[in-house]
């Protein structure tokens, strides 16, 4: 389990099937556009942890695994952790709830997070050069040390 996130977020469902991530945001935050809802991963564990690629607590996950476990519809990714990557316009994140997501020390240069939910997101020393952020929500989202440079955050609420 995620400590600094778990603290924040989230917890292990004690009744995860063995094989499945089980990690439930739990999110008690209301705030000007609605509660922020509580959601449970059940994808498949990744390697020899216990949550998912997306929710495993570890850094310089491969590219490759990210994005064969991301489909090409909105998906819900609340909370999950990708630090420490090169991931610039592999992965398209339109649309997709990612709040609570831990986006740390990476690259999404170019990127595409249209529309995407990232409330209460850290995407603290990232670069987010020419990424796509159009109408994309990051209010309570923490953006220290970031590069929006040439980032499109049209219609975004920060």
């Amino acid at each position: 389990m995620p400590s600094q996130w778990a603290r924040r977020w989230g917890y292990v469902a004690k009744d995860a099937p063995t094989g499945r991530c089980g990690v439930t945001i739990k999110f008690l935050h209301t705030d000007e556009t609605g509660p922020v809802s509580d959601v449970t991963c059940w994808r498949d564990s990744w390697k020899d942890f216990d949550q998912c690629v997306w929710h495993a607590d570890t850094d310089n996950k491969p590219r490759d695994d990210l994005a064969e476990a991301r489909t090409e519809y909105p998906e819900r990714l609340d909370g999950a952790i990708i630090q420490g990557n090169n991931m610039g316009s592999s992965i398209s994140f339109a649309n997709c709830r990612m709040n609570g997501a831990e986006l740390t020390d990476a690259n999404f240069s170019m990127a595409d997070f249209s529309n995407a939910m990232l409330r209460y997101a850290t995407l603290d020393e990232t670069q987010f050069f020419q990424t796509n952020f159009s109408r994309a929500n990051l209010s309570q989202a923490t953006l220290e040390k970031v590069n929006l440079q040439n980032a499109d955050l049209t219609h975004t609420p920060l």
